[in-house]
């Protein structure tokens, strides 16, 4: 048996055997490293009492950038531990309520044979309108898709949309869950911002949590006249448009729900 394995089985022991040794362990946790910004868990503020699942709290230190600043070097330096998202995870169970995760919308992928250039929305009335003809059929569904939330979801982050008329008559959309280049893209007088297309997280370190599924995000540097970008859950098809199709690799851009 691992130490890991040890360790959690000692911390699931407490569960059933002290919950109430357990409540104050993992208040004084959460007093120690959450309330100074979350406050009083009883009153859920940012969403708090979505961490009653230890994973969603390991998740958020990754994706949300204030807790990657403030947690993350303790968590690497083993101050803050796996062990204590459990206990504190354990202290917010001792609370009703909680944000429930929403349910996964999905974000449909079409294309633009007159422009070259993709497209995707995950707003429904978006989607009934494009596939009901709007803009003279000119947008048609590639079959590809991958889920993202409608609403902020424990760990996942805003996805800014961009539109452009730059390079009309061609125009392009773009995506990003980067907080620096959303804002960036902002005071590019080049980019309207449009609105927050969806939610979803985002990789950390270059690398999707587990159970999450890798949406890659290629350019096409500018070939037909104007920027377009693509996302992508295959693999196959990333690696096809990047090493023949003259698409620029850019790695993983979100980490969709499976």
């Amino acid at each position: 048996m691992t130490a890991r394995i040890a360790r959690l089985l000692v911390v699931l022991a407490l569960f059933g055997s002290a919950p109430v040794a357990l409540a104050q362990t993992g208040q004084q946790k959460y007093t120690q490293w959450c309330q100074g910004c979350h406050g009083s868990p009883a009153n859920n503020l940012n969403g708090v009492l979505a961490g009653k699942d230890w994973n969603y709290i390991r998740l958020a230190i990754d994706t949300k950038l204030a807790m990657t600043e403030e947690l993350r070097p303790a968590y690497d330096e083993g101050a803050l531990t796996d062990d204590d998202f459990m206990l504190i995870a354990g202290y917010l169970q001792t609370f009703g309520g909680g944000a429930a995760s929403p349910a996964a919308i999905p974000v449909v992928e079409y294309f633009n044979a007159g422009f070259g250039h993709y497209f995707m929305t995950a707003d429904a009335d978006e989607i009934a309108g494009l596939d009901a003809g709007a803009y003279d059929f000119a947008f048609v569904r590639t079959g590809r898709t991958f889920k993202a939330f409608a609403t902020p979801a424990a760990g996942t982050a805003p996805v800014c949309r961009f539109f452009t008329l730059t390079f009309a008559p061609k125009s392009s959309h773009f995506y990003t869950a980067d907080p620096v280049e959303c804002d960036g893209l902002k005071l590019n007088p080049d980019w309207q911002y449009e609105k927050i297309a969806f939610h979803i997280r985002v990789p950390a370190a270059g690398a999707c949590a587990a159970g999450t599924v890798k949406v890659y995000r290629m350019y096409n540097n500018g070939q037909t006249g104007a920027p377009n970008h693509r996302f992508e859950s295959d693999l196959a098809i990333y690696e096809s448009f990047t090493s023949s199709q003259n698409w620029a690799p850019e790695g993983i851009g979100f980490c969709a729900p499976p």
